[in-house]
């Protein structure tokens, strides 16, 4: 069997993605703190914004995957502070770059010795980096700018 790993998937982008994937006969493992109304989607109720959440959940992740050897992961869980440079402290940028950057990467290294050759990784990201404003831009804006 097939399974779309999706971070995020509870709303928006990352609901769409469950939704498309299911509909081509995937299994769907959403990680998010908001279970996915997506019937017959396996909700795990992570907060990736906490620091130990990969060890505390890499058993059930594993677990959902049954025996899946064709993974896609789709990291489309991201957090956005709106906020200045001068006004970010270190604890918001801290949340923002373990959502944004951390949180993805521990993801992979608990999939990737599961994930056989016809598998993939997707991040999804924000255009707000690339683009020229005159208005301060928001953390993730930033990160996505220095991360991609």
């Amino acid at each position: 069997m097939r399974t779309l790993v999706v971070t995020g998937g509870s709303k928006g982008i990352g609901l769409a993605t469950a939704e498309l994937f299911a509909a081509n006969g995937y299994r769907i493992v959403n990680l998010s703190r908001s279970a996915i109304p997506l019937p017959g989607a396996i909700q795990l109720s992570v907060d990736m914004a906490e620091p130990g959440w990969a060890e505390l959940h890499a058993p059930a992740v594993l677990a959902a995957l049954g025996d899946s050897a064709q993974l896609v992961v789709v990291h489309n869980a991201a957090w956005l502070s709106k906020d200045r440079v001068e006004d970010l402290d270190g604890t918001r940028l801290a949340r923002v770059l373990q959502i944004n950057v951390v949180a993805p990467q521990q993801l992979n290294r608990i999939l990737l010795p599961r994930m056989g050759s016809s598998s993939a990784i997707v991040y999804v990201g924000s255009t707000l980096g690339r683009r020229r404003s005159r208005a301060p831009a928001p953390t993730w804006s930033r990160n996505t700018r220095c991360w991609g």
